[in-house]
């Protein structure tokens, strides 16, 4: 929200020496009746923000090693422009240092207890042990002001009641009753009562979970949505899905080719490959494990990872898993930071399942455990961006488009160019509006004769001098609909700067580097002509900037 201005403190005496870093600021979770239920909307110092971000687990299994990788890791985020990170429970707690350079960068912190998907002991040494714990860790974080909301724990509270564990675990009568105390005695007494005695810190029992003081049944509370990857359900989920803040939910995804071959990994039926899904779970049906709801997603968005498997060559299916898994995913945490976005107030935050990896495998993340952004990772930094223009998916509202402004300053005098285009990129319809915002505000904008037919709706966000604000383009329909053609994509180098340009429309653009670096955009949608390239600027890591990369393309078409 601007500058984060922080202050040092020192005590001297005969006894005691204290030195620490502070910054002044109020933080509030809002938990106020409203036309859907019951709100759960950060604010700080008095201005309610849309939080926007995602869970982040140790980045690696070494604590030391960790620590090198926490900078990588907040890097990523802020260049995904986000605010909010959640520290799962099941992992670690963080490092000072990364609080430090939360504090810095206006970075907010969930911080969970390190309690996750499991009940606890009710016997007083254990409980004991959990408060000196509290103690121990509230004087570490409470003087950091990114430090926004702390939990008592990840999923325990809802695999309790909606799990089945009572008749898994034979806890019945006294002993349910027993489990359940021993919950209430840890999350409902020794953890706020360790707050409340050290720290103005906001706290919420468990994630997910309602909002214990409203009891009319209407959406309150965190959200968990995984119905989306574990039922397989559609993404237009994510516009009604249940919940006020949505604290997590993922698509799965191979990583980097790089990552893979480092750990030598050449093909996808490696056995080493297969042993890194970390999606095996005895509780999912068959087939239904990661790969095969990697492929149910691929093949209702992308295309089918497995379709080539005939010809024997592992390279190549190694290659088409980790393309048309990145795609799937980046598509699919796009429309749900943009559905979550676009629920005009009902959802107030959106924090993916997951930022980084513990080791080199295949999950959630959108960025793998080396530190190479997936095709997920650009997908989140538009989706994220605090001026955004973010339209509706629905046929029916075809020409209706919100416009946020997620910054403390106003955007007077815009204007949005809009076209809407058939799957060949030709121009059926265009419209320009002007719009003004203030500081943190979304507007709808409604192009009443936009075609019902249009397949893409394409966009540039102007300011009044003429700088783009913001610019893209969406399709109406699944990717895996359109019959693209097999274009011809051109890459025109100017050191690390270069233009892409095609002679046909293409989707789902991939430009890869030999060298290891960062493209300022990627996994986009490319219409052809000269007038449609893209400039696309590559930076390289610190130790390979003395490398010369170089750069090639794939796209959807080749994969269809």
């Amino acid at each position: 929200m601007g500058q984060q201005p922080l202050y040092s403190f020192h005590w001297n005496n005969s006894k005691q020496n204290i030195a620490f870093r502070f910054g002044i600021r109020n933080i509030e979770w809002i938990r106020s009746p409203d036309e859907w239920g019951t709100t759960f909307e950060c604010a700080v110092n008095g201005q309610k923000f849309f939080a926007k971000g995602a869970n982040i687990i140790p980045p690696d299994f070494f604590p030391t090693r960790a620590q090198v990788a926490e900078d990588r890791l907040i890097e990523a985020a802020l260049d995904a422009n986000m605010n909010m990170l959640r520290v799962w429970g099941g992992g670690v707690y963080p490092s000072n240092s990364f609080l430090n350079k939360c504090d810095e960068a206006g970075l907010l912190v969930w911080q969970d207890f390190m309690f996750a998907c499991g009940m606890v002991r009710g016997d007083a040494a254990h409980q004991s042990n959990v408060k000196r714990e509290a103690i121990d860790q509230l004087k570490r974080l409470r003087n950091h002001p990114s430090m926004a909301l702390i939990c008592g724990n990840n999923e325990s509270k809802h695999a309790w009641e909606n799990w089945g564990w009572p008749e898994a675990f034979d806890l019945h009568g006294t002993d349910s009753v027993a489990t359940e105390d021993a919950y209430a005695t840890i999350f409902d007494s020794i953890l706020p009562n360790a707050i409340d005695s050290l720290s103005q810190l906001p706290y919420w029992p468990s994630s997910p979970m309602a909002d214990p003081n409203d009891k009319s049944g209407a959406l309150s509370g965190d959200e968990h949505a995984w119905r989306v990857w574990f039922d397989t359900l559609d993404f237009d989920y994510f516009s009604h899905q249940p919940g006020r803040f949505v604290s997590e939910y993922g698509l799965q995804s191979l990583p980097d080719l790089k990552t893979l071959l480092e750990v030598g990994i050449t093909e996808w039926n490696s056995k080493s490959l297969q042993f890194r899904q970390r999606s095996h779970m005895e509780w999912l049906q068959p087939g239904l494990d990661g790969w095969g709801m990697m492929r149910i997603y691929a093949r209702r968005y992308t295309a089918d990872p497995m379709r080539n498997k005939v010809d024997g060559d592992g390279k190549a299916l190694l290659n088409r898993w980790i393309y048309l898994s990145q795609l799937t995913q980046s598509i699919g945490l796009r429309q749900g930071i943009e559905r979550h976005r676009n629920s005009r107030g009902r959802i107030a935050g959106s924090l993916y399942w997951q930022l980084d990896d513990v080791w080199p495998t295949v999950s959630w993340s959108t960025m793998d455990h080396a530190g190479r952004w997936k095709l997920a990772h650009h997908a989140v930094k538009h989706a994220n961006a605090d001026r955004r223009v973010i339209w509706s998916r629905s046929h029916s509202e075809i020409g209706m488009a919100q416009l946020h402004n997620q910054s403390p300053e106003s955007v007077e005098g815009s204007e949005l160019l809009a076209q809407w285009q058939n799957e060949r990129g030709e121009v059926l319809f265009e419209a320009t509006k002007t719009a003004d915002l203030q500081p943190f505000e979304s507007i709808p904008l409604l192009f009443a004769d936009a075609p019902k037919e249009a397949v893409i709706v394409s966009w540039t966000w102007l300011d009044p001098v003429g700088g783009i604000i913001d610019t893209g383009h969406q399709l109406q329909v699944k990717p895996s609909s359109i019959r693209w053609p097999k274009a011809t994509v051109n890459i025109t180098r100017n050191g690390n700067e270069m233009m892409v340009s095609t002679d046909s429309i293409a989707y789902g653009i991939h430009l890869r580097s030999t060298t290891d670096g960062t493209f300022s955009h990627n996994g986009f949608l490319l219409l052809p002509g000269v007038q449609n390239a893209q400039r696309v600027r590559f930076t390289p890591r610190r130790e390979d900037q003395g490398l010369p990369p170089t750069f090639s393309v794939q796209h959807l078409a080749q994969f269809q």
